[in-house]
């Protein structure tokens, strides 16, 4: 049983009570474009389920009906026991290696983007983790049911949730056993003494008995965020950027070999990206009202991205209705980074709902969106420049850094 649906309402309550913490206390923990931009990316994660059947999912369900042991018992506490601390610890090494060889990076680097540290970071979940399922197919081997599997790898990823804040410092004893907000704000620092420690997911454990643990120390606060930055709140493009980097460096190796050898280098032996031509710093504010206008459409993308999560009916054949919410994710993300085409692509986006409409059977939500599409048509004419444009300072952070005692 997956857990992560169940606990989307609890994510979201301490989401907003910790922008209500950040507001209170002064503290510019959150900024308006980098959070859409990680809920957008979460959203896109749960999405990645409804498109494709993972390449995990086939190999977990050949390797449990090859390997000659028996099943562990569904009904034993002691195996949800010993599975959850089991599958930490191939977490661990998953983790470990997602930092360490390239091809994994590329995926897993959609999580560190941001320059931000709070709990929405938590949900900046990569779309293309389609290799890490190979460090725990020797739990499926010896006899870990998938579906128990399933259940435990959904608490680990829950119980990582509440480690993205700033808002807790130091909870005493509890930092030398459990993954805690201090040490893992370490690991998602970019300051060299930070880089590529603390990977444990539940138990910090596994990085003191191999070697990789890193205290949180006052005096060198942690920056979040990648050495290079981004510079793009698009979710796609955050997925894609190492591996378009591979492509390129890879074919200009000039040879299979090359590109291969690549792929399973560390992360350090690609030159470091260009800067961008414009900074996030160096951009004009979106504005209250492109603020409301993208605020809104992304709360409607993500009700209709929940309806075949929770078992609904879409509006229209699963595969495109998927597709065009991925394609409205895409959209946002061209807004807020200002795109000359933005607005184009958005009244297209728009304009495929208003066809689809008319070309497919009635439907009362249909309709609805409809509507909703031809008023969010006339509001982008407005709203959203031909110009570039996109977050300026008062988007981003003022503090990238963790709390002080």
């Amino acid at each position: 049983m997956d857990f992560i649906p169940l606990a989307i309402p609890f994510f979201l309550g301490l989401l907003l009570a910790e922008l209500l913490w950040s507001r209170l206390s002064g503290r510019a923990v959150f900024s308006f474009a980098d959070t859409l931009c990680s809920l957008s990316m979460g959203t896109l994660s749960r999405l990645r389920g409804f498109l494709v059947l993972g390449v995990g999912g086939m190999a977990w369900a050949q390797l449990e009906a090859l390997t000659p042991l028996p099943a562990w018992p569904l009904d034993h506490p002691l195996s949800w026991i010993i599975a959850f601390i089991a599958y930490d610890f191939c977490y661990y090494l998953a983790h470990r290696a997602g930092h360490r060889v390239n091809i994994l990076w590329a995926s897993h680097v959609a999580h560190h983007q941001s320059e931000a540290y709070n709990l929405s970071t938590a949900l900046r979940q990569t779309s293309t983790g389609f290799l890490t399922f190979v460090f725990y197919l020797p739990m499926l081997a010896l006899g870990v049911p998938a579906e128990l599997m399933v259940a435990v790898g959904s608490l680990n990823l829950i119980y990582q949730f509440w480690v993205h804040t700033q808002a807790i410092h130091r909870l005493g004893p509890l930092e030398r056993i459990l993954v805690t907000p201090a040490n893992h704000r370490v690991h998602h620092a970019s300051n060299p003494e930070y880089i590529d420690k603390n990977f444990g997911g539940v138990f910090i454990l596994w990085d003191r008995m191999l070697g990789t643990y890193e205290d949180e120390r006052a005096d060198c606060p942690p920056r979040f965020g990648l050495p290079h930055a981004l510079g793009s709140f698009n979710p796609i493009w955050a997925n894609a950027h190492h591996y378009w980097a591979l492509l390129r460096h890879g074919w200009a190796s000039g040879s299979l070999s090359g590109a291969l050898r690549l792929a399973l280098a560390g992360p350090e032996t690609l030159p470091p990206p260009p800067a961008p031509l414009e900074t996030v710093t160096a951009k004009p504010a979106l504005g209250p009202g492109l603020t409301t206008y993208l605020g809104v459409q992304f709360l409607v993308i993500t009700a209709l991205g929940l309806l075949p999560m929770l078992g609904q009916e879409a509006p229209v054949p699963q595969t495109p209705f998927v597709l065009w919410l991925v394609l409205s994710l895409a959209c946002l993300g061209a807004c807020l980074d200002g795109r000359p085409y933005a607005k184009a692509l958005e009244l297209g986006r728009q304009a495929l709902v208003l066809l689809g409409a008319l070309v497919l059977p009635a439907a009362p939500l249909l309709s609805g969106l409809a509507i909703f599409a031809l008023l969010s048509a006339l509001a982008a004419l407005r709203l959203i420049p031909q110009a570039p444009q996109g977050p300026g300072p008062q988007e981003r952070p003022a503090l990238n850094s963790a709390p002080h005692p």
